[in-house]
């Protein structure tokens, strides 16, 4: 439920599926508890708890509409049962209600201080600050038809079952020995030199319109000009409508009062510090101080001492300080030198140049931003308001212009354009909107339907698409240039392909890659330690040729030919590096961390397999082939 509310339905959504499927049903063995149900809203029972068609169309309708936003069009039930929704709406209710009763069992009891904390995490609810943002959270209720009371309850639910994986999994560590041979595969490094042959070299000439002309009859679907759309959106921005928002000094005033806890700035210092490993280093450095009255940084800097760092910091607070050093720095009396203290870290000489006092920031130092604040909550209830109004015209029948003139929003429109964000007509809109607004447009499947997308600043953008040009086949006149490139670079690769096997035979016949270079005046590439998962550092390195160098022995000549980029590459592996025995560092270690977690993963499969033992879990399979969808279709 949380992932759902935190990332939507990722565009892998099928993966999804068929993952949450394997977890919810597979791995329980789901397939021999299927049986025939007398009650037919009852769509199945786990232990105390049932399932009804009607929690059940609730849950479905919100992974409906996470799979439609995602998407950027609508999905209709039809086409989201092919993907297994009801399937994985039904597993996620079954796993969510079989660690509910384990949870109950044991009595365990989430606080509201927790629930709370979880959800200002969330980032569906948050504005562009990282704050709360109250709309978003009470538009995501209202979109999904759930009380305040339903969604806490089910996100004391998550937490409480994440409690009961931890337990289950935590502790657990991969033997040594797997996570070091996983490390040395991954780590395995070969050194290669190598040249490339360009197919650009070969000039193509004497070229005949009869050759060309063949070749766009055999390849027309290759040259087809892009479809083109028009729409129409209404942006509905927070800070947009947060500038118009009046907001008295008293109302300020009585934020500031309420809110003064937030204003407590605590006591800062400017230090500059001298530090040395020896009590002997820094008892000299005291000594030269003082007797030169010296108090700025430029000065100590001046001096040029031996065995001695120092540095200068500006308006520190105590908490930003290593607590050994903290306490005793915020003692110390300003413009005067302090006596040598030692800590963990070496010898210190601190000079405390500027003291300011903790206290509270005054009014008009945060009044703007106090300001700015209370327009931003007041803008978030106002979206709040025109979206229901907005909703409302465009559920009697209006179209998204009918209903924008009637709500008093400003509608853009925009005239036929490509499938690419760099449109001149949006640059009112962030990068972000602007590349959720193409792609929703151009997934659209109806003109003249309204759909709607929340901004990251916690807005709403509305779309219609008013017109699609669709994708056509160019004529040869219109192709012509692109046939005639593409023609040309297809005869080019024709003959690097002769001239590199050519090369290659000569290669394997005893010519070195030293002599092929000087002959056809080419450089030898050098890459000393790649590694499998380098793919594409250098052009010419793809995966293929990748794989070939990894399975290739020392002093071995390998070639690819590359007909896409037109490059032919002669290669010769010389040299293996095996990783060192024994070597801990970041790779190894995030080696062992994904295998912990893939172990820690199996764990809660056999933890699921047992639960099943335990909980009574019947699904009634005939009502859920009857399950009515008519009310979700629109």
């Amino acid at each position: 439920m949380l992932n759902s509310m935190r990332k939507g339905i990722s565009s892998w959504f099928i993966k999804i599926l068929l993952a949450l499927l394997i977890v919810s049903f597979g791995l329980w063995g789901i397939g021999d508890i299927f049986i025939s149900g007398g009650n037919k809203s009852l769509l199945a029972k786990v232990g105390k708890y049932d399932i009804n068609q009607r929690d059940f169309l609730k849950e479905y309708s919100i992974n409906l509409d996470n799979l439609s936003q995602q998407l950027g069009r609508k999905i209709q039930p039809d086409e989201a049962n092919s993907y297994g929704l009801v399937n994985q709406t039904l597993g996620t209710m079954i796993t969510d209600l079989m660690y509910k009763q384990i949870t109950d069992n044991y009595g365990m009891d989430i606080n509201n201080s927790t629930v709370k904390k979880e959800i200002i995490s969330i980032p569906s609810f948050q504005d562009s600050s990282g704050s709360f943002n109250k709309f978003a959270f009470e538009r995501y209720l209202n979109i999904t038809g759930q009380t305040e009371e339903e969604v806490i309850t089910k996100i004391k639910n998550d937490i409480a079952k994440r409690q009961i994986f931890r337990s289950v999994s935590s502790g657990f560590s991969t033997p040594n020995d797997i996570v070091k041979r996983i490390y040395k595969f991954r780590e395995e490094k070969r050194q290669i030199s190598y040249i490339e042959l360009s197919n650009k070299i070969y000039n193509i000439k004497n070229i005949d319109d009869s050759d060309l002309i063949s070749f766009y009859e055999k390849n027309k679907k290759s040259f087809l000009s892009p479809e083109f759309r028009s729409f129409s959106y209404i942006n509905i921005s927070p800070k947009i409508l947060s500038k118009d928002i009046k907001v008295s000094k008293d109302l300020i005033l009585e934020k500031y009062n309420q809110d003064k806890s937030l204003y407590f700035k605590p006591e800062e210092r400017s230090i500059i510090q001298i530090i040395a490993n020896s009590k002997e280093d820094i008892l000299d450095v005291y000594e030269i101080i003082n007797s030169k009255e010296i108090n700025n940084y430029t000065q100590i800097k001046n001096l040029n001492l031996p065995n001695i760092s120092y540095n200068q910091l500006e308006n520190i607070s105590w908490n930003e300080l290593p607590k050994e050093l903290a306490d005793f720095i915020f003692n110390l009396n300003t413009n005067q030198w302090s006596q040598p203290y030692k800590s963990s870290l070496g010898w210190h000489l601190i000079y405390t140049s500027k003291l300011n006092p903790e206290g509270i920031i005054p009014l008009d130092k945060v009044s703007n931003k106090i300001k700015n604040e209370i327009q931003l909550d007041k803008a978030y209830d106002a979206i709040y308001q025109i979206s229901n109004q907005l909703e409302d015209q465009l559920a009697s029948g209006k179209n998204l212009k009918e209903a924008s003139n009637i709500v008093g929003l400003k509608i853009t429109d925009i005239p036929l354009v490509e499938n690419k964000t760099d449109s001149k007509f949006l640059n009112n809109l962030s990068i972000t909107e602007k590349n959720k607004l193409i792609s929703s447009v151009f997934n659209s499947i109806e003109i003249k339907n309204s759909d709607s997308f929340d901004t990251e600043e916690g807005g709403l953008i509305y779309y219609t698409v008013n017109k699609i040009k669709p994708v056509e086949t160019k004529s040869f006149k219109d192709a012509k240039n692109e046939v005639l490139k593409e023609w040309k670079f297809k005869e080019q690769n024709k003959f690097l392909k002769i001239d590199g096997d050519k090369y290659f035979n000569k290669i394997n016949n005893g010519f070195t890659l030293e002599k092929l270079s000087e002959d056809l005046n080419i450089k030898i590439n050098y890459f000393d330690d790649l590694k499998r998962t380098d793919t594409n550092k250098e052009d010419a390195l793809t995966n293929d040729i990748i794989e070939k160098i990894f399975l290739s022995e020392k002093n071995q000549y390998i070639s690819s030919f590359n007909k896409i980029d037109g490059k032919f590459l002669i290669l010769k592996v010389t040299d293996i590096k095996s990783p060192i025995n024994n070597q801990i560092n970041d790779e190894y270690m995030r080696i062992r961390q994904s295998l912990d977690a893939s172990y820690s993963n199996d764990l809660i499969v056999l933890l699921n397999k047992s639960l099943r033992e335990k909980i009574n879990i019947q699904i009634y399979n005939n009502n859920i082939e009857k399950i009515n969808f008519s009310g979700l279709i629109n």
